[in-house]
């Protein structure tokens, strides 16, 4: 018997600093949404390239790789869209708190990561 998750997705809200952004990635087990709210960020998905602005929304199907970076002057900021559930648990990990949205984000230091 399958069993299901109370919430079939999970909605995280994420800041990128200017400049920067995460590696490559692929998501095996879920596809991803992202709209986002502020600044510019620049995605490749697959063979596909574009650039979100604010109110652009794209969705990454699983097995897609992708990268985002934002760009050089503005920090995005974007709602993370996760269908099924499951890499929310990462985020809670691996993620890093702010004390509030207003924190600046910046790059993580050896003893953050350790």
């Amino acid at each position: 018997m399958e069993t299901r998750p109370a919430f079939p997705y999970a909605i995280s809200r994420s800041r990128i600093p200017a400049g920067q952004g995460p590696k490559p990635c692929i998501h095996y087990n879920e596809d991803v949404g992202l709209l986002l709210l502020r600044g510019a960020l620049p995605i490749t998905a697959g063979n596909r390239k574009d650039k979100l602005r604010a109110r652009g929304f794209v969705n990454i199907r699983s097995g897609a790789p992708f990268r985002t970076i934002a760009s050089e002057s503005d920090d995005a900021e974007f709602l993370q869209i996760v269908a099924p559930t499951g890499f929310d648990r990462y985020q809670r990990e691996a993620g890093l708190p702010l004390e509030s949205w207003d924190t600046p984000a910046g790059l993580l230091s050896r003893e953050d990561i350790d």
